[in-house]
């Protein structure tokens, strides 16, 4: 698996654009190490009048050597130019672009020299594609930012249960979550200010979790581990946010940061998701196992030099138990911060909080890397 550490975003005019090239440049920049490995397959201009159009991109770049990757502030690099001393590069014979990760190397001139740049950044819907655990799966997740551009955006999430190349408008097609889902889709946020990202992911699922100020925001998106052989549960994909909308903004729910229907990833029933049932089909109808409300509970309380203990969850969907979230575990007790390590054996993890909660049930652990 592979863990990012924490990215720390400081573009205090235009945060979510840095954060959101962030999570490409780290999913897809290191095709050598399993979980930085998801494929771009997709992408898809989008244009929704609700949303900002473009941001514009000025600046230089110094090169100290040929062939070497350069980045730009952000990924989605269009309508780009590059000029040395007022001459125009070209493309492929001046330098390489790689537009979505927004990485440039140059291959002619003299080192060192400036190089100036001006871009456009714009939204693109995008579907990325990996192998699974066992590298003989497909497994296809989408991201698009939607922000009217003033000081919140999200980030809409998709899954599919499979891809048809060459279809335009795939994002939104019946292979990831149902049409009639339209007010529903999970998302998860981004508010003014600095950002502080952490992502897990391998080859199977990405978790994603992003604190603004002392505020949090959850993603997981696609496998779980099944309780079953593979033919019995082909596609146990599962997508669950803190946040829901969808991309027109018409009905987006831009939740402020202390909105009750805000949950962690430990608490599914009342935040957006959706599952792939044991009939192949899309379900929200699911439920977290030993986290999900009603009924009697107690507070949790480690007495001094015991062990704390992760307590492995299970997901409940339509009436049937359809596996384990990968990667993560409810961390219930007192005396917790987010952001804290835990160690057992010789594993790490790292400690949650409930978007803006402190309570004893309100922590979950994230294993590193």
């Amino acid at each position: 698996m592979a863990y990012s550490g924490r990215i720390t975003i400081m573009d205090q005019q235009n945060n979510f654009v840095s954060a959101f090239s962030e999570i490409f440049r780290f999913l897809c920049d290191d095709p050598s190490t399993p979980g930085r490995d998801w494929e771009v397959i997709f992408t898809e201009l989008d244009n929704s009048p609700n949303n900002f159009s473009y941001i514009q991109y000025e600046g230089t770049l110094n090169v100290e050597s040929l062939n070497i990757w350069i980045y730009l502030p952000t990924g989605f690099v269009t309508e780009y130019t590059f000029q040395v001393n007022g001459s125009t590069l070209q493309e492929g014979i001046d330098y390489v672009i790689d537009w979505v990760l927004g990485k440039v190397k140059f291959l002619t001139g003299t080192p060192p020299y400036e190089v100036s740049y001006s871009y456009k950044f714009k939204r693109y819907r995008v579907i990325l594609k990996n192998t699974g655990l066992g590298g003989d799966e497909e497994i296809y997740v989408g991201f698009l930012l939607c922000s009217s551009g003033y000081d919140k955006a999200n980030v809409l999430v998709r899954c599919y249960r499979g891809y048809i190349a060459g279809l335009t408008t795939f994002f939104d097609t019946t292979h990831g979550i149902p049409a009639n889902a339209s007010s529903t889709h999970p998302m998860f946020g981004f508010w003014s200010g600095a950002i502080d990202m952490w992502i897990f992911s391998n080859k199977q699922r990405i978790i994603i979790v992003a604190r603004n100020n002392t505020y949090y925001t959850f993603c997981y998106v696609g496998n779980i581990f099944r309780l079953c052989p593979p033919k019995e549960y082909p596609q146990p994909l599962w997508i669950q946010t803190d946040l829901w909308g969808q991309a027109s903004l018409s009905s987006t729910v831009f939740y402020d940061s202390t909105d009750s229907n805000r949950k962690f990833l430990c608490y599914p029933r009342t935040a957006p998701g959706w599952m792939i049932n044991y009939a192949n089909a899309w379900s929200s109808n699911y439920s977290m196992i030993p986290t999900q409300s009603g009924g009697t509970r107690r507070t949790i309380a480690y007495p001094q030099g015991v062990p704390r203990v992760l307590w492995p969850l299970y997901l409940k969907c339509d009436g049937m138990i359809a596996g384990m979230p990968d990667g993560f575990y409810f961390a219930p007790g007192l005396s917790l911060s987010s952001e804290s390590q835990i160690q057992i054996g010789d594993d790490t993890y790292i400690i949650f909080q409930n978007c803006w909660r402190t309570g004893w049930s309100d922590f979950m652990a994230i294993k590193e890397a």
